[in-house]
């Protein structure tokens, strides 16, 4: 065997024993990755349960929020229509009191009208019957003093 082929052989051998221990050493060094990947894996396992848990928690909470929310939203519009049907009443209700308040209006006028002519008319029985207590007055002074020389003659003629 020539020297060249004698090298040749011991790097060959050398190689393969160099390969032999690179295999051997990944292997080591796969199984201690592999035990800290299925150690790491079951840690990450464990906190995906953990956060699958909280997530369903949130998922219960949310479900309940949306109920609420859903029954707020159903009584927000019964009180919607509530308001609407008062805001239409308050509404009928402005009206009637504008309606009401040109009825008072009205009704104040033809009272205060109505008391005036009342006025005028009581102002014309009094002077009306302050000139029949005159009128009268005068024609009783009449009679009296008619009497008076009736009574006057009367004695004239008795006693004369």
């Amino acid at each position: 065997m020539s020297k060249a082929a004698y090298k040749l052989r011991k790097v060959r051998k050398l190689d393969y024993g160099i390969i032999t221990i690179s295999v051997i050493f990944q292997k080591g060094v796969i199984k201690l990755v592999d035990t800290e990947l299925k150690e790491m894996f079951g840690v990450i396992l464990l906190k995906l349960d953990s956060l699958d848990k909280k997530v369903d928690s949130l998922d219960a909470r949310v479900d309940s929020l949306d109920k609420k929310v859903g029954s707020l939203d159903a009584r927000v519009g019964s009180l919607d229509k509530k308001v609407g049907s008062l805001d239409e009443k308050v509404t009928q209700n402005s009206v009637e009191i504008e309606s009401i308040k040109s009825d008072i209006r009205i009704i104040a006028e033809v009272q205060k009208a109505h008391m005036d002519q009342n006025e005028r008319d009581h102002n014309k029985i009094i002077d009306l019957i302050d000139n029949k207590i005159s009128l009268h007055s005068n024609i009783l002074k009449k009679v009296s003093t008619d009497i008076r020389r009736i009574q006057e003659a009367k004695e004239n003629l008795t006693g004369a």
